[in-house]
């Protein structure tokens, strides 16, 4: 009895042990193919982030060069591989956008233009905001589009908000940082050449009187970076 009664703690023990190792050697398997996913992956974006840099690279390059028909083909390639990269990779993906629309804008077609540049802005709402430099630059660009347009209100509008971005990304940064934000204070001298522009161009004297008078403020505030 005793001997039987061993014998059944015996087998309760093994098929105990047995479904241990059983589950063990599970739980080893399903790791590997989770590793194995993993690295698929990992070769998938690498290529993926290969294929884009190539693709950005060139979209920019084409761009410089004028040739922008070329230029705005190759940008939307760079989109697609853009998608597939991690949700994190934001800017990138937003750049594409930009750059067909700054195809468009030399190309004198603004409406196009205007198409793109809202489509990277509304990808790069999830990272960026009113006080990224990035914002800034993108509010100008869509007032060149308007101001190509002839909608001068549309124009102001927005050389006046990327002014405003441009001008918080600066002091957001502090003096810490001069040497990444030494660029900011030429940009917000273009954006007010061209809101100065924009008034000349209609001869709207007034305005423009109040936006030369902002320039030569700006200019004795920041003529440290300007002279560089």
């Amino acid at each position: 009895m005793k001997l039987r009664s061993n014998k059944a703690k015996f087998l309760v023990l093994a098929f105990s042990l047995a479904a241990l190792c059983l589950h063990a050697f599970g739980q080893e398997i399903r790791d590997q193919k989770e590793a194995e996913r993993i690295y698929r992956l990992s070769l998938e974006q690498s290529k993926y982030n290969r294929l884009y840099f190539d693709e950005a690279d060139r979209c920019r390059k084409l761009n410089s060069e004028q040739k922008y028909d070329e230029a705005i083909v190759v940008c939307k390639r760079s989109i697609v591989y853009a998608e597939k990269l991690p949700a994190s990779r934001v800017l990138e993906r937003q750049a594409g956008y930009i750059q067909i629309g700054i195809a468009y804008l030399r190309k004198r077609k603004p409406n196009e233009a205007l198409e793109y540049f809202e489509k990277g802005f509304v990808v790069g709402e999830s990272l960026l905001d009113e006080t990224d430099v990035e914002t800034g630059e993108i509010y100008f660009l869509i007032g060149q589009a308007h101001h190509i347009d002839k909608n001068i209100e549309r124009a102001s509008e927005f050389y006046d908000k990327a002014e405003t971005s441009v001008r918080a990304a600066f002091d957001e940064m502090g003096e810490d940082g001069d040497e990444f934000r030494a660029r900011y204070p030429k940009i917000v001298w273009y954006i007010l050449e061209a809101h100065l522009m924009l008034f000349e161009e209609i001869e709207e004297h007034e305005r423009a009187e109040a936006i030369r008078k902002r320039t030569r403020e700006f200019e004795i505030a920041f003529r440290k970076y300007l002279d560089h």
